[in-house]
């Protein structure tokens, strides 16, 4: 088998804000981003290469940090449930690539660490839960 292929995923980022508020960019869905993703899906699988998500986004990309970890709150590039939504989305794109994704990186688990220590354990359970359904 050849070499392999290696993407980062961010699906969703802040690109400015303005006080509260926040413009984002979230083209995981679009017409555009298909079309990038199964030209990446034949490509790799034409060269016999395996497919690694060196940065799956698993934690907020923001203008602004400010806090970085509201309380009862996430920040809303990555709630907890984009955490297991972009993994979905991932593993779901790539089933068509032979071998499937040999590997997937969660970019982000410092920020896991950060709510966890502040009470809010959501983050550590939905890794733990891709872990239990993906074994």
């Amino acid at each position: 088998m050849g070499g392999g292929r290696v993407i980062d995923v961010y699906p969703r980022h802040a690109v400015a804000s303005l006080g509260a508020w926040a413009l984002y960019l979230d083209g995981s869905h679009s017409a555009l981003q298909k079309a990038r993703r199964r030209r990446l899906v034949t490509h790799t699988r034409a060269r016999g290469q395996r497919l690694l998500v060196s940065e799956g986004q698993a934690e907020p990309w923001e203008t602004v940090t400010t806090p970085p970890n509201p309380a009862g709150g996430a920040m809303s590039s990555c709630p907890v449930e984009r955490v297991i939504e972009n993994y979905n989305d991932c593993i779901r794109w790539t089933q068509q690539t032979v071998p499937r994704l040999y590997a997937y990186i969660f970019w982000g688990a410092e920020y896991w660490l950060l709510r966890e220590s502040s009470g809010d354990p959501r983050y550590m359970q939905a890794f733990g839960r891709i872990l239990e359904e993906s074994g």
